[in-house]
């Protein structure tokens, strides 16, 4: 009997400390939530989607890399790594270079670039990506002269008669962080110019497909600042797509009183129904693919009168509609 007794209680401890299943109740447990990825994500381009890789350093040297995808897109995960991080996009032909501070988009572009030359206060990028960024101490420093690079850069891009307004892009575009769309709006600029970086001062050039400069940008008493100058005469021709009427509508000399078409809208094609002129969907403006419908009956009062609230509203439509052609 005691010998029953001492096996029966090794096998009671057994079932206890092991978890195995020994009759009786089973136990269970909880599944451990799964957390997405954190990732630094964007659009690598140059007027069209670059192609290859993009790669990541972090501030200690550890590198991840991700291909490329569809229309420049990229993501890489940032999890386990030291912020900040510097961005390489590149082929065998070509590389642009960008920097990011935290998780979330950042795009990688020739403007990105260029603010990378001024705030490090170095040209040769590739060099430094490779070696230097990871022995770094103090990367607050850079972080702010980054800052300013770009702020600077998107104040002179945005200023009355500049670059955007070339463009007719909003004066908040961002070409940082923003969305990019392959062809459109803020890489539609990258299509019409190319950048020079003088590799002996540090001097940015960018220039028309000419080869006319149009903006030129030198590195202040202190890196990261920028002083510009600009020959806005030799701003890229923005070229609009245009296209020919419906059936059905032919085309005519364009009502404008009270609507304001920006220059940057290029040749704007005017439709008129060529059996109801005068109805809702007499008319239309036509901006290379895209179309804004004009409402005769709101636009003419009693047949004469221009209604000025609706020719306006008109005209903020027209300007909509020339982003990003």
């Amino acid at each position: 009997m005691k010998k029953a007794l001492i096996i029966g209680s090794v096998a009671a401890v057994l079932c206890m400390t092991t978890l195995w299943g020994c009759g009786g109740s089973s136990s269970s447990t909880t599944p451990t939530a799964q957390t997405s990825p954190t990732t630094i994500s964007g659009v690598a381009s140059a007027g069209a989607a670059l192609t290859g890789t993009v790669a990541l350093k972090d501030a200690k040297g550890v590198e991840r890399t991700s291909p490329i995808g569809t229309a420049g897109a990229f993501s890489i995960v940032i999890d386990g790594l030291t912020a900040p991080y510097m961005i390489k996009a590149y082929n065998s032909s070509s590389a642009l270079y960008s920097y990011a501070t935290a998780a979330g988009t950042v795009n990688v572009n020739p403007f990105t670039n260029v603010c990378l030359v001024n705030a490090l206060g170095v040209t040769d990028l590739s060099t430094y990506y490779g070696s230097t960024f990871q022995s770094l101490t103090d990367f607050s420093t850079i972080s702010s002269k980054m800052n300013t690079a770009i702020n600077d850069l998107k104040t002179q891009l945005s200023q009355s008669g500049g670059l955007y307004s070339k463009y007719n892009l909003p004066s908040t575009t961002d070409f940082m962080t923003g969305t990019i769309t392959i062809g459109q709006a803020v890489d539609k600029i990258f299509d019409d110019m190319k950048v020079i970086i003088n590799s002996t001062t540090g001097t940015v050039t960018m220039n028309n497909a000419s080869g006319q400069t149009f903006m030129t940008m030198t590195r202040g008493t202190a890196n990261g600042m920028m002083t510009f100058t600009i020959n806005s005469a030799n701003y890229p021709s923005v070229t609009i797509t245009t296209a020919t009427c419906d059936s059905g509508y032919v085309g005519a000399t364009a009502t404008t009183t009270g609507i304001t078409i920006p220059a940057s809208c290029g040749t704007v094609t005017y439709c008129v129904n060529s059996t109801n002129p005068l109805g809702v969907g007499g008319a239309y403006y036509l901006i290379g693919g895209k179309k804004v419908t004009v409402d005769m009956t709101q636009l003419m009062l009693n047949g004469t009168t221009v209604n000025m609230t609706y020719a306006q509203s008109l005209g903020l439509q027209i300007a909509n509609a020339c982003v990003g052609l």
